[in-house]
């Protein structure tokens, strides 16, 4: 532990004289015992991620109670080809990323994360869509 202090004579606490000094307050021994249940959360939550994609994308395409539910919500059925290859492609990109390639897992979260924040817009632009196309 490496305790540094800047205190002038008059009592004003001081930047350090060096430019980009770095100061450590904790141990290695600290920060292994912190990284290794962080890296275990960060895995799980991954896989977990992974697993709810994979299966949501597969039922997607092949799983037919969903279709009065998609309906209902305005989801015209000729999107769910391409909804449910979307999710698999991030389930499996933040594979990808979790055995070794952090690109194709970065840019895999960021797609499942905008697919999720654009999924209550898309009934109502589908509902658009199709009343636009029958008139």
């Amino acid at each position: 532990m490496m305790f540094t202090s800047f205190a002038a004579t008059d009592g004003i606490c001081r930047q350090p004289e060096t430019i980009g000094q770095t100061i450590s307050i904790a141990n290695p021994w600290t920060q292994e015992m912190i990284g290794v249940p962080m890296f275990t959360a960060y895995v799980v939550v991954t896989l977990l991620a992974i697993a709810a994609n994979a299966f949501s994308g597969v039922a997607l395409v092949h799983f037919k109670p969903i279709l009065p539910g998609m309906a209902k919500a305005g989801v015209p059925e000729s999107w769910l080809t391409v909804l449910g290859i979307l999710k698999t492609a991030g389930a499996v990109g933040l594979l990808l990323g979790l055995i070794g390639v952090p690109l194709i897992g970065t840019a895999a979260a960021t797609g499942l994360i905008l697919f999720f924040v654009g999924a209550p817009s898309s009934p109502t632009f589908a509902h658009a869509t199709i009343h636009s196309s029958s008139a």
